[in-house]
């Protein structure tokens, strides 16, 4: 407790170790615990260790005894919020317990080491006979724990009941993680996910920044105008919720694929990656892994409009098994037409627009696909893009996840089953995956429901938010009233206005002790840690209806620009009726498990 100023000590007892807090605004106290001689140990609540005063005066709640005294005592200073259980009966070899009012005999014990005008109350004390002890233990009404406290616990209690005392802590800890603020940061060499080659059915998944993507040369962090560039994408989510249009085929599981993801910020966008191969023979393209869409596609060549990207563009022309789809064959129907037109001549054509700005037009055709060297999928309908308006980065194209009919999820139905999940990575210079069919997970994977009202997209039940292990005072309804859902695409995290504002107030006081920096265009709380080492952030956690809990990982708060500009990855939402989205920063190193026959949603930390 070097860091705090020393304060005198209180008149009237023996508490000589006080401090003065009154200029801290967050305090930090060593926890105190209790050994016992079976090999227990029991921590104590770290503010039942100091008794207070005043601000200026806050002392150790802990006193000495005189020489000659032979018993320790643990007061109710030390026991408060605990649950303490004595069991003496069930275990007792050769005991004689009494129960006795002794207000004098305690008085008598204690006098010595309280000021005459100390108020004891009313004490009751177990006497015990061991085999070859006689101990006194003494439980106070006192407000201090009397002596690194009279135990006669660590004596004779425990050759006689090993198991006789149990102590269970209900205080709510205020949880944190501690983050060394250089793993925040990428390595200029790829390291690979081993989870990655566990199962058949997997795509590695990377990050566009970092060097687990081969064409990227820029290795560039993220940027505010990235995160801008998302804004076009959440309108798209809420459009597309407010319609409540959902339509997909239910169909059975045979096998599992997995791909591998990498982040995708050298693409220019804060979105993540799956390489998989089009054609015969075939071409490899990178596409943003998106369960907020519906229809794979890529830009093709020849090409009317289209956007700079990375790889060689797709061409159709050179390709054996491409196929475009007649516009009178039925397939034509589960095409996103836009703009409501479906031809073009004799030749289906797909138009997407995503929030009214970004668009996708071009043929609805079938190709070969391939996921993996032993997973390929003939006749797999997709976007052949001609017609390419906004900024998508530099990537390939969209690989779409929702549970719509044209999605790959359901295409793939009769073969794994609409049950697919990915792991992102936390870092451009790790790697993580996407598997196709049914994870092997650990026991500790936490589910909740999959609610399905919210268009084809993935909602979930969320009715309240966590901070250091506690429940933020959030009514329900602020959640409900509109509604949430997960999205892989989306890399903020957007909450309710009137939620937002009592996490950021939570968020400031937790994170009070690191200077503010400026914020960026979106986020309004930044900090300046360019002189810490490591710093602490709060725990946050996801409540849901059914009473799942989801706490989030330690990196799954922040966005990162530089060591002088970590942000809270979090914001408002425009108005109380737009949706809760939960975006992707949060969920990076979580295996999220998309389990629609089951109706459900996984989430197992640390897979990746």
């Amino acid at each position: 407790m070097s860091a705090y100023l020393i304060a005198a000590a209180h008149p009237g007892d023996d508490l000589d170790t006080c401090y003065d807090f009154s200029k801290s605004s967050t305090v930090i106290v060593p926890k105190i615990n209790f050994f016992f001689r079976d090999g227990t140990v029991v921590g104590m609540p770290r503010k039942l260790s100091l008794v207070t005063y005043t601000k200026t005066q806050v002392c150790l709640g802990f006193a000495p005894y005189e020489p000659g005294d032979d018993e320790i005592i643990i007061g109710n200073q030390a026991q408060r919020t605990m649950e303490i259980v004595y069991d003496l009966l069930e275990k007792g070899q050769g005991l004689l317990l009494m129960v006795v009012n002794i207000v004098k005999e305690i008085y008598t014990l204690l006098k010595e080491n309280l000021q005459p005008e100390a108020n004891f109350g009313y004490y009751t004390a177990f006497v015990i006979s061991c085999k070859k002890a006689k101990i006194v233990s003494i439980m106070a009404t006192t407000n201090i724990s009397l002596a690194l406290v009279r135990l006669l616990l660590s004596l004779c209690l425990v050759c006689s009941l090993k198991e006789g005392y149990a102590f269970e802590e209900k205080e709510e800890s205020y949880l944190t993680h501690t983050i060394q603020l250089s793993s925040l940061f990428p390595s200029t060499v790829c390291n690979h996910s081993t989870k990655a080659n566990e199962r058949k059915s997997t795509l590695k998944v990377v990050d566009k920044y970092g060097p687990c993507f081969q064409p990227n040369q820029d290795k560039e962090m993220p940027s505010p105008d990235m995160l801008r560039i998302d804004h076009s994408r959440v309108h798209f989510i809420q459009s597309k919720l407010s319609k409540n249009s959902t339509h997909h085929r239910e169909m059975i599981e045979l096998d599992a694929t997995r791909l591998p993801v990498i982040d995708g910020s050298s693409f220019k966008t804060q979105n993540f990656l799956v390489t998989v191969g089009f054609g015969t023979p075939k071409k490899d393209l990178s596409l943003i892994l998106d369960t907020g869409s519906d229809i794979t596609w890529t830009q093709c060549k020849p090409c009317k409009n289209c956007y700079k990207q990375k790889e060689t563009r797709f061409d159709r022309t050179e390709s054996s098994t491409y196929a475009t789809i007649p516009c009178a064959d039925p397939l034509c129907d589960i095409a996103p037409h836009a703009d409501n037109v479906k031809c073009r001549k004799l030749d289906c054509v797909y138009k997407i627009s995503y929030g009214g700005g970004p668009s996708s037009r071009g043929f609805f055709a079938k190709e070969t696909l391939t996921l993996t060297s032993s997973e390929v999928l003939t006749d797999y309908k997709f976007g052949c893009g001609f017609d390419q308006q906004g900024d998508y980065g530099r990537q390939a194209g969209i690989m779409g996840l929702d549970r719509s009919q044209v999605s790959i999820v359901s295409q793939t139905a009769s073969k794994y089953n609409r049950i697919f999940s990915y792991c992102l990575p936390s870092l451009s210079s790790n790697t993580g995956y996407l598997t196709f069919g049914s994870p092997s997970l650990p026991q500790a994977t936490k589910y909740t429901k999959l609610i399905t009202t919210h268009s084809t997209l993935y909602g979930l039940g969320l009715i309240g938010i966590g901070l250091g292990g506690k429940k933020l005072s959030i009514a329900e309804s602020v959640f409900k009233k509109s509604g949430t859902v997960i999205d892989s695409g989306t890399p903020l995290t957007y909450l309710p206005p009137k939620a937002y504002t009592v996490l950021e107030t939570a968020f400031t006081k937790a994170m009070s002790k690191y200077p503010k920096a400026d914020p960026s265009p979106d986020l309004k709380v930044c900090y300046d840690l360019s002189k810490y080492p490591q710093f602490t952030v709060p725990q946050f956690s996801f409540y849901f209806e059914d009473g799942t809990q989801v706490t989030i990982p330690d990196k799954g708060s922040v966005v990162v620009y530089s060591t002088s500009q970590v942000c809270l990855a979090m914001v408002a939402n425009e108005n109380a009726k737009e949706y809760t989205i939960i975006g992707n920063i949060a969920q990076k190193t979580m295996e999220v498990v998309y389990d629609i026959p089951g109706s459900r949603i996984g989430f197992a930390l640390n897979r990746c």
